[in-house]
């Protein structure tokens, strides 16, 4: 993670002005920033708390697992989500990347969800948030459906609404979206081959949104909030979903090709253009899906690949460089006020490199060890005193 990276004016500014808000904040000291703003969405992220440590019994969301839940080590190592230390932990590294909220995953029903293991992580991390200084805090919310993908159940779902509703959305962390707590449904409303059930299910005390199993383009709603989204996504001006990549079939400890959730990181490309499709809309809120989900492969927590079958993450001359996926978003929410020191950047439409250093671009001739070279925004180097490709 770049060392140099402060966002605490930034994100004061974006969430002052309320979702959306433009990012009017001056030019931090030793950065390149522009006269306007790139764009100023809000940024979300997933995250996953069914996380137990592998000598936790009766868990089937252990790293260990026969089925291989897990091709990838984080570089804190195997972690409970639970843990009040790997909460303040993994806090820290997110706020810092520019991440406004979370949408907590209940979606395998709450009540019986892995024997209730994962609402109780959910609890220990609403206790512990609160309990955190308001600079360190992250905004909360939830995502459930179980009910509705796996029970076929509108009243089962009324009763996880329930529970959310008078259990948490209450808290000072939870996360408002549109003057209502968000909570975030998760169905087959068109994708995995499951039928949806309920499709319109709503509950007016909560702002809710879509999430599908795997969200193609053609899957026509005015915004998605996940679960996967295909590049191209499609517009839209509340939300959109940035992916990194994806490997579903690893749930069953089987890479038969089969799923058609099966997204090639390409080394960070896949997820680069997904941001700047996203960044080109400005949408209210971009999310990013997600932290650690490491089962289905889409996460960007810095890691380590422990199955020689998986692809590692590389900088340009092959080395393992665990935070790639940290340091690419953080190069595009940080975009919300200019280019950060330190970091390294081009034209999409060209190959020319360039570093921050002292509030300057400063030309390099070969890719930079350990960190990613950026694609802007075509025509953004330009605006800011770089020679046009």
């Amino acid at each position: 993670m770049n060392k140099h990276i402060s966002l605490p004016l930034l994100l004061t500014t974006l969430l002052s002005g309320g979702v959306g808000a433009s990012a009017t904040t001056s030019c931090p000291l030793g950065w390149v920033c522009p006269a306007t703003p790139v764009y100023s969405s809000v940024i979300g992220m997933w995250y996953e708390p069914w996380w137990q440590t592998p000598d936790t019994h009766g868990s089937v969301m252990n790293w260990i697992h026969p089925n291989q839940m897990s091709r990838f080590k984080p570089l804190i190592g195997f972690y409970r989500s639970g843990d009040s230390t790997i909460i303040d932990r993994q806090f820290t590294e997110i706020k810092s990347i520019g991440v406004s909220y979370l949408i907590l995953d209940e979606t395998n029903t709450i009540a019986d969800g892995d024997g209730g293991l994962i609402d109780k992580n959910v609890q220990a991390i609403f206790a512990e948030d609160q309990r955190l200084p308001a600079s360190d805090q992250l905004l909360l919310s939830v995502a459930i459906g179980g009910q509705l993908w796996a029970r076929k159940s509108a009243a089962g779902q009324d009763t996880e609404a329930n529970y959310i509703y008078s259990s948490y959305a209450s808290t000072p962390v939870y996360f408002s979206w549109r003057g209502k707590p968000l909570l975030v449904s998760y169905n087959y409303y068109h994708a995995c081959g499951g039928t949806a059930f309920d499709k319109n299910w709503d509950d007016p005390r909560f702002s809710v949104r879509k999430a599908d199993c795997v969200v193609y383009p053609k899957f026509g709603e005015s915004s998605w909030w996940g679960w996967i989204v295909d590049y191209p996504q499609t517009m839209s001006r509340e939300a959109m979903v940035v992916t990194a990549g994806a490997d579903v079939a690893n749930e069953n400890g089987m890479h038969d090709g089969v799923s058609s959730a099966n997204i090639n990181r390409d080394n960070g490309a896949y997820f680069e253009k997904s941001w700047l499709r996203a960044i080109s809309e400005n949408p209210q809120t971009i999310v990013i899906n997600g932290w650690n989900e490491f089962r289905d492969e889409t996460a960007i927590e810095p890691a380590l690949a422990i199955d020689p079958t998986v692809p590692a993450w590389v900088d340009a001359y092959g080395r393992e460089t665990p935070d790639w996926y940290v340091q690419i978003a953080t190069a595009y929410a940080n975009l919300r006020v200019g280019l950060i020191p330190g970091g390294y950047y081009r034209d999409v439409n060209c190959t020319a490199i360039y570093s921050v250093a002292a509030a300057r671009l400063v030309v390099q001739s070969v890719p930079p060890h350990g960190h990613p070279v950026i694609p802007l925004p075509a025509g953004l180097l330009g605006q800011l005193g770089a020679p046009a490709c």
